[in-house]
């Protein structure tokens, strides 16, 4: 390894280094770029890479470095990737991996994630476009749903916040501010704190729950979400088809 250090820095006249896994959002952050990033964007990296280091924390906690990330490790980040999140979003968190790798791995070092990086095919991107409900197909929705003590106020919630399903079914009271009239949540996806209005449907659902401080907004929806997060769908989708 320190012949091999040395032939490298004899050939591109740079020592090398080798990267720590938890410096990964840092490095990414500082490292040179024709066109300025946004804060928005380096965020969401940030979230991302900060998903990997709290993986290998369990899946190889001896790894330190990125070289010591082995393929088993890659294998199994990404098949977590892709039972937790959309395929686009996915495909994305893999991308940033592989480039992240590639930039700071030394030289000679294998990129564990290179062989799950793959061009598109027919067109197959993995975006899912999704169009909104127009106003009138909302508020035949809610009519629709008003009666189900269940699903109602969930929907309600998600349609006056935007927020994702297991977004909505975790919500907490911690989160709830009726005084201020905001939500204070972090989103499960890019694991960024965003703050969304209360608007009057909402608070009319929110002030008729039984208020547990330390507790979910919804309990039932919680727990449901975690034995069985499709049922939830097919449920909502029931109500849609009525």
């Amino acid at each position: 390894e320190h012949l091999t250090e040395r032939l490298i820095e004899s050939k591109t006249g740079r020592a090398v280094k080798y990267a720590k896994i938890e410096e990964l959002a840092t490095r990414w952050r500082s490292m040179g770029r024709k066109v300025k990033a946004g804060e928005r964007h380096l965020a969401n990296c940030d979230a991302h890479f900060a998903r990997f280091v709290r993986f290998m924390h369990t899946q190889n906690e001896d790894a330190v470095y990125l070289y010591e990330v082995t393929q088993e490790d890659a294998t199994a980040f990404v098949g977590e990737l892709q039972s937790r999140f959309s395929p686009a979003t996915a495909q994305y968190g893999i991308r940033l991996l592989s480039k992240a790798m590639s930039r700071f791995l030394p030289v000679g070092a294998v990129n564990p994630f290179i062989e799950f990086v793959g061009g598109r095919t027919q067109g197959e991107s993995g975006v899912i476009h999704r169009k909104p409900f127009t106003a009138d197909e909302l508020r035949a929705l809610l009519d629709t749903a008003r009666n189900d003590e269940f699903l109602y106020p969930l929907i309600v919630t998600a349609a006056c916040s935007g927020m994702r399903r297991g977004d909505v079914c975790r919500l907490k009271w911690s989160d709830v501010d009726l005084a201020e009239g905001m939500l204070t949540v972090k989103t499960s996806k890019t694991e960024a704190e965003v703050e969304i209005p209360i608007f009057p449907p909402l608070r009319k659902v929110l002030e008729g729950r039984k208020r547990d401080r330390s507790g979910f907004v919804f309990p039932e929806a919680a727990k449901r979400l975690e034995a069985f997060p499709k049922s939830l769908t097919w449920e909502f989708k029931k109500v849609v088809a009525r």
